[in-house]
Parts: structure tokens; C-alpha cells; sequence
């Protein structure tokens, strides 16, 4: 894998720690210990397919352990799967247990990547900034955001956590959904929905190409 940006390299050692402290759980990918929480996240992730019933390509970035790939599977999805993570631990597991899956260790702004993908999606790898200055995660989770709705070919959905709490960690990164929302409808696609209805401390957007 090659050399890792400042903030990525932040991302690498956090998911590194919890995964080995909490292995392939909601704890091991810094989702706390509620697994109804990230079984939401999972069906909101997959809410971007219109069509459940007609087979799709799909890229999970920051893919963690591959969760999103056997919730998508148990729910009876066509999907063919591809995952990338920074975390090398996290892919051997993946890699191990989910066997029709294809899994990527490497980093998504750097990587060139195999084929293209119908749909891209980024479940909870934008809330982790550590000590970076907020400027720079905001730069950082900008183009990160670009880039999967430049390699998409129908859709990309990504989840950020929302500024409208009453309480925040240093180390996550909150985002306005108001600018969220004017970000892509000015800079990627009219064709915009977000979702800050679950009963998440978060919202998750889905952006559709023509």
C-alpha cells in the first residue's frame, strides 16, 4: 500500500486499535456496542438500490470486515461485492470468511481500481478525524466524496455525522447537512436525497447519476 496522507494515516491506527481490541463486531469498526445501530446503518446503505430483485456491482469504501457484504447477502441482494480498507487485519478477516467477495487492502483516494461498479457507498469512514484540524478532514471528506461519485456508474450513499447534536467528541469529524446538501447539489448532482430521519446521531446521503 502506498505511503498514507496525514489523515489516513490517523484512520489507519484507530481502526487498527478497535479491531484489535473488539475483532469483527459494531465495537471493532468504532460503531459502538449497539448492533441494531449498524444493522440500521446497513439498511440505510442499501436503501440506493431502487430494484433489489436485479443483480448490481457494488464498491463498499472502508469496508471493514465486510458486514455490509453479509447483511446484503442474508437480505438476498444480487450483489457482486468489492471492498476497500486501510486496514490490512480487517481484509485478511474478510477476505477469509466471505469467499465470493472481493476485498482490497489499500487506500481509495490512491489505488487504481479493478472494473467499475454500479453503485459506490462509505459506511462511517468520514466521522473519524483524530487530532487533524477540522479545515483539513473537511478538504479530505470533499474529495473523497468527488472521487466516489466520479468512479460511480448509477449511485453513491455515504453517512456523515451531523452537526445538529448536544454533544460532540474532538475526534469526529460533525458536518452541517445544510452544506453537505449545497456541496453536492452545486458541485456533483441535482438529483439529491438526505435522510436525517433515522434515529442515528448522523445522516446519510444518496446521490443518483442520470
Amino acid at each position: 500500500m502506498k505511503r498514507l496522507d496525514p489523515i489516513s494515516k490517523r484512520i489507519h491506527a484507530h481502526y487498527s486499535e478497535t479491531f484489535k481490541a473488539h475483532g469483527p463486531s459494531t465495537m471493532g469498526i468504532s460503531f459502538g456496542s449497539k448492533q441494531e445501530r449498524q444493522l440500521q446503518r446497513y439498511f440505510n446503505i442499501l436503501k440506493i438500490i431502487r430494484d433489489p430483485k436485479q443483480s448490481f456491482s457494488l464498491l463498499d469504501v472502508g469496508c471493514g470486515y465486510g458486514g455490509l457484504y453479509a447483511y446484503a447477502k442474508e437480505k438476498g441482494y444480487k450483489i457482486k461485492y468489492t471492498g476497500i480498507d486501510l486496514v490490512e487485519t480487517m481484509i485478511t478477516w474478510a477476505r477469509r470468511h466471505n469467499t465470493k467477495a472481493s476485498f482490497i487492502h489499500g487506500n481509495f483516494m490512491k489505488n487504481k481500481l479493478p472494473g467499475s461498479y454500479d453503485y459506490i457507498v462509505c459506511n462511517g469512514s468520514l466521522n473519524i478525524k483524530g487530532d487533524a484540524p477540522i479545515k483539513k478532514m473537511d478538504i479530505y471528506v470533499r474529495q473523497m466524496i468527488r472521487k466516489m461519485f466520479q468512479l460511480a456508474q448509477k449511485g453513491v450513499v455515504f453517512n456523515m455525522m451531523s452537526n445538529q447534536v448536544d454533544f460532540m467528541s474532538e475526534s469526529l469529524f460533525y458536518k452541517s447537512p445544510v452544506e453537505t446538501l449545497s456541496f453536492c447539489l452545486h458541485e456533483l448532482t441535482s438529483q439529491v436525497i438526505l435522510d436525517h430521519t433515522h434515529p442515528l446521531y448522523e445522516y446519510t446521503v444518496y446521490l443518483y447519476k442520470t
